[in-house]
């Protein structure tokens, strides 16, 4: 064959981890020592059962279980390359895993006979040695158990042969060289540590970690000498393997047991010394400065703290090296090497998060997860295993990171395919798998893998990872808003709407308990929140959770908890449950409403800490409509007459919706004709309207609107429909208010809605009056008058509503036409309470009057009041103008009188003249209590005036009246006079017929309401000076007497005897014949009193 080497490269020794001789005891188990050797090849040699063979020196023995040992062998750079230096190179000790054939690449038996012939058959198809490259080898021995020294029989002999189906011709045979062996020294008789905390017994192995009270014991065959003035005293070097470090070796340091420390070395000084890299070992150095030496066998015991490396070094540097070195020579007097622990790599900057905005993170909720970590070896797999809650659940996920696979899952745990490098940082993306339940600390463990399954690093139990929020879990939620709050008002369906204020509502569990002091967070971005009103309830029990709002920003709210705690319910179970208010303003985008995050925390927490409980933002947002605009115009002032059906303009802007379907809702009382659609606007938007049944709730009527085409998308445009009026204007605004809903009509939702909150004032006929002498039982003049500001064409219609309970005439001379023209029936129906006044001529518009004849009841006990309705009818029997709430007078008990006609002299326009009238007191005035008279105020129609100047213009002609002895006349308003009465006297007011006269001016016009008003007042209440209005209403008048007025040129019966007894009594006053004139005044008044009746 051939040499491996150069002739000009001399073959480095091997490398043993240990010179010690092996015990000759067999109770102790012998050091498998690695030793190593750097050669290069001189033929390449490849594929499977190519062999290596190395022969050891005499008392060597392979060391071997069963005659099978190790072999290691690896390329000494990665990179191939000539291996023909002068100097060979030095051993890598730090390379990747990946390059080492290992025990499953090949076989290395021992010969049975010897034990110092490995042969080393390679199992591996692509393994080579390639020729010129440099490689190193390590095998393992067993040291003799004698000194041995570098004689020219320590000999190795390595030889190669090819693989046979690399080299199909013979021989096989392809390099062999020898290489001078290493000497062997004594070996110290005991030479032992151990890794385990006393008491506890923990061991300590993971990478970094602290080794604690690490125990070492030896005994050194050979006494330890002391130092001597002519030399130093022996040293102890213990060299630790590669990589571990010295925890504080003077202050952990201590002898074993400690009362013992005077049997070992008190008084020898320890130097220890950490190496500077991964590679390099540290050292403990004891100088022997005794005051005697100390005798072989000696057993010397002490604890001292280490740390671990990152990784298990190369297995020639993973020995803890004890030296004893003569003092005085410095010669090896004995080693010993102990084989250290396996490592386990504990990867570094471990990090594991929950990552996604929008990702779940709540407890029992699919989510994805970053795992970040730098490993200490090249691997190719991670294995994860979460421990800690329980639930996880990795079946199906997936791996989002870059090159990255899962391949395998088993519930809490999961595989995935992902090559590592050692030092360089690795991130791997989980997605789509469950978080354990209830939430609280995790913990996971993380362990790389090769390919075959060998563990490299790992990181048990660690938890320095996320703390996984409890789940949040909204069972119920709703939006509520005025109108919803209060379907009195706002009756039929009012979602809430867009834009509007609003309260929503959300009751919910925690899987985790949140404490007083905690904060309750709800946010939804296009929200405003307002923290009035914000609460917290616990249900069912409905208890006040105490909270005090600490912000509140745009769409976000904070509260923390005080007092009592949001306790924990069991996943799944609705109890103990919890309901948060808060007030909002809604979003004013359609379709825009977003999710709801409410989530726990902890007060301080930073940014990236999650919460204590949440619910992702999984809670869906409310459904929002839009806000319709909806009006109704009835030009000039939105106002229609009571009981009428009118033509109103409707406008309806939908906004953002296109609906093809309106419902249009009436205040109560209003109505739609059948087919209500007048004007379908100018486009033709609106194709139909029909009147459909009432809101079941409220009563109102309703009507549906059909759009034209796919939809109305645009304000409506001068759209006409025909309604119904009511009697009157609701007295609460609330039923005064016209809704509109839009429809989807294929899945009849709710688009939008909207209100018309004044709509169409009832327009009652201003100056629509009634006034009738209120005594019961005493036929009176019921005298109507009212306002109305539309002609009514010939055939028209007055009604007037009565209360049943009056007695009611109006035919014939029953019937006094006052302000109305032409011929007229009166058809009077008393069960219904109404007569009809029909017209033959039209009526103009402006002020109307006319009188009926009635006799009031003792009481009215109609169940609608004393309360009269004056109705305008068309001839086609449409209201056109009504006053629908007209108050009657006040039924007057205590009194019993009745009007004295009306008489007049003169009736020529513009000229005076002069009007007699008066009342009748029928009977006693009671004897307790009577009504007081206190004045009487005769109120003459508008533009007649009184021309009273003197009190000798008011004459009487009836029965005195008991006047005030003093100003008792009161003529200050032109159109009225007031007689004073003497409240004394009138108490006890005789029964008998009271006519006075006065002199007026009359118009060249009569007005339309030509009515006299007689008017008794009572008493002012005490302190109250002011005179009585006349007023029918005014509080103070106890009965109004109406008197139809006389038209120009109208002369009465018995005006002419009216005169005359008029002059006859001013005569008789003049030349005082008192007898004479008296007994003619009398005769000629009741000569005028009889023509009257007459």
């Amino acid at each position: 064959g051939f040499s491996l080497w150069p002739s000009r490269r001399v073959p480095p020794p091997p490398l043993p981890a240990s010179i010690g001789a092996s015990l000759a005891d067999s109770s102790i188990q012998k050091l498998w020592n690695p030793v190593t050797f750097t050669l290069a090849p001189h033929n390449t040699i490849s594929g499977a059962k190519m062999v290596i063979r190395i022969t050891a020196p005499p008392f060597f023995q392979f060391a071997n279980d069963d005659l099978k040992s190790r072999i290691m062998v690896q390329p000494v750079y990665e990179a191939p390359g000539a291996g023909t230096g002068d100097e060979p190179p030095e051993p890598n000790w730090d390379a990747r895993p990946s390059l080492i054939w290992g025990d499953d690449d090949i076989d290395a038996a021992v010969d049975a006979e010897t034990k110092r012939i490995l042969t080393a058959t390679v199992l591996a198809d692509t393994r080579e040695l390639t020729a010129g490259r440099d490689y190193q080898i390590t095998v393992f021995v067993y040291n003799p158990m004698i000194m041995v020294t570098q004689d020219r029989d320590n000999r190795w002999i390595i030889e190669t042969f090819n693989s046979p189906s690399a080299s199909p011709v013979l021989p096989l045979f392809r390099d062999r060289i020898i290489i001078t062996g290493f000497a062997i020294e004594d070996t110290p008789r005991l030479w032992n540590l151990l890794n385990e905390e006393p008491g506890t017994g923990v061991r300590f192995y993971n990478g970094f970690q602290q080794v604690q009270q690490l125990y070492f014991e030896f005994q050194f065959p050979s006494k330890l000498e002391t130092q001597k003035p002519s030399s130093l005293g022996d040293l102890i070097v213990i060299h630790t393997p590669a990589g571990y470090k010295w925890v504080d070796c003077a202050g952990t340091f201590q002898w074993e047991p400690p009362r013992d420390f005077a049997l070992y070395l008190p008084h020898s000084p320890r130097i220890c010394v950490d190496g500077d890299g991964p590679l390099d070992r540290s050292q403990m150095s004891i100088r022997i400065q005794e005051p005697l030496p100390i005798p072989a066998m000696r057993q010397i015991q002490f604890r001292v703290d280490a740390r671990n490396p990152a990784k298990t070094p190369h297995v020639m540097l993973n020995h803890w090296l004890i030296f004893h070195y003569s003092g005085a020579a410095g010669d090896i007097l004995s080693t010993a090497a102990w084989a250290s622990w396996d490592i386990i790599p504990q990867l570094a900057d471990v990090s594991i998060e929950l990552i996604g905005a929008d990702q779940n993170k709540a407890a029992g909720t699919q989510s994805r997860m970053s795992v970040s970590f730098t490993p200490v070896s090249d691997a190719d797999q991670l294995e994860l295993r979460a421990t800690v809650p329980l639930g996880f659940d990795f079946t199906g996920c997936v791996a989002l990171s870059n090159g990255h696979e899962v391949i395998a899952t088993d519930l809490d745990t999961v595989r995935v395919r992902s090559s590592v490098y050692a030092g360089v940082r690795a991130n791997i993306i989980i997605d789509d798998f469950k978080l354990g339940q209830i939430g609280g600390p995790t913990q996971f463990d993380l362990i790389t893998r090769l390919n075959n399954g060998e563990q490299i690093d790992e990181a048990m139990a660690f938890q320095g990872g996320f703390e996984l929020p409890g789940y949040l879990r909204v069972w119920d939620q709703s939006v509520e808003s005025e109108f919803t709050l209060n379907p009195l008002m706002y009756p039929g369906q009012r979602d809430v709407r867009m834009s509007a204020r609003a309260t929503v509502k959300f009751l919910f569990t925690v899987t985790r308990t949140a404490e007083p002091g905690d904060l309750i967070a709800l946010s939804s971005p296009l929200y405003v929140v307002y923290p009035e009103d914000f609460t917290i309830r616990r249900k069912p029990q409905n208890v006040m959770i105490s909270s005090e709002v600490v912000s509140y920003v745009d769409g976000s709210i904070v509260a923390q908890l005080q007092g009592i705690a949001l306790q924990a319910s069991v996943p799944g179970f609705q109890n103990p449950a919890y309901e948060v208010s808060v007030r909002v303003m809604t979003p004013n985008t359609p379709g825009a409403d977003t999710p709801w995050r409410i989530e726990i925390r902890k007060p301080g927490v930073v940014a990236k800490q999650l919460a204590l409980n949440t619910n992702d933002a999984r809670t869906q947002g409310f459904r929002l409509v839009e806000n319709l605009l909806l009006e109704l115009r009835r030009p000039p002032d939105n106002e229609a007459p009571p009981m009428a059906e009118v033509d109103v303009e409707l406008v309806i802007d939908p906004r953002s919706t296109m609906p093809h379907e309106f419902i249009l809702m009436a205040p109560i009382l209003f109505n739609f004709s059948a087919d209500c659609l007048v004007r379908p606007g100018e486009t033709n938007e609106i194709e139909s309207c029909t009147r459909i049944g009432d809101d079941a709730q409220s009563g109102r009527a309703q009507a549906r609107l059909v759009a034209s085409g796919t939809g109305l998308a645009a304000r409506t445009d001068f759209v006409v429909i025909r309604i119904t009026t009511p009697a009157q204007d609701a007295l609460e605004l609330r039923n005064r208010m016209w809704f509109v809903d839009a429809r989807d009509s294929r899945t009849d939702m709710q688009l939008g809605w909207g209100e018309d909150t004044t709509g169409i004032s009832i327009r009652q006929m201003s100056g629509a009056a009634v006034v009738f002498s209120s005594i019961p039982q005493i036929s009176t003049q019921l005298a109507i008058t009212f306002y109305t500001g539309v002609k009514v064409a010939a055939g028209g219609m007055i009604r007037l509503y009565y209360p049943r309970s009056i007695i009611v005439m109006c035919d014939g001379a029953f019937l006094n036409k006052v302000a109305l023209e032409g011929d007229m029936t009166c058809n009077n129906d008393a069960r219904q309470g109404l007569f009809d006044l029909t017209m033959v001529r039209p009526m103009p518009p402006g002020q109307q009057a006319f009188t009926v004849t009635a006799t009031p009841p003792d009481k009215i006990d109609d169940t609608g009041g004393n309360i009269f309705k004056i109705l305008v009818y068309t001839p086609e029997a449409k209201v056109v103008d009504a006053a629908m709430n007209v108050p009657g007078n006040r039924i007057q008990h205590g009194i019993t009188a009745q009007a004295l006609e009306l008489i007049w002299t003169s009736s020529t326009g513009g000229r005076a003249s002069a009007v007699s009238l008066g009342f009748e007191l029928l009977e006693d005035l009671p004897a307790k209590n009577p009504p007081i008279v206190s004045e009487i105020v005769v109120t003459l129609p508008p533009t007649i005036e009184q021309t009273v100047t003197r009190a000798s213009h008011i004459e009487n002609m009836g029965l005195p009246l008991p006047l005030r002895p003093s100003q008792w006349l009161d003529v200050s308003d032109p159109r009225k006079v007031k007689l004073l009465m003497d409240e004394q006297k009138v108490a006890t007011l005789a029964p008998g017929s009271y006519r006075f006269s006065f002199p007026v001016m009359l118009p060249t016009r009569i007005p339309k309401y030509n009515i006299y008003h007689v008017a008794l007042c009572e008493r002012n209440t005490a302190g109250d000076n002011r005179t009585c209005s006349g007023d029918p209403q005014d509080p103070r008048v106890l009965t109004t007497f109406p008197l139809a007025g006389f038209n120009l040129g109208e002369e009465h019966p018995s005006s002419i005897l009216y005169r005359s007894a008029g002059d006859t009594t001013r005569r008789c006053r003049e030349h005082a014949w008192l007898a004479v004139c008296t007994w003619l005044a009398l005769q000629l008044a009741l000569a005028l009193r009889l023509s009257l009746w007459t």
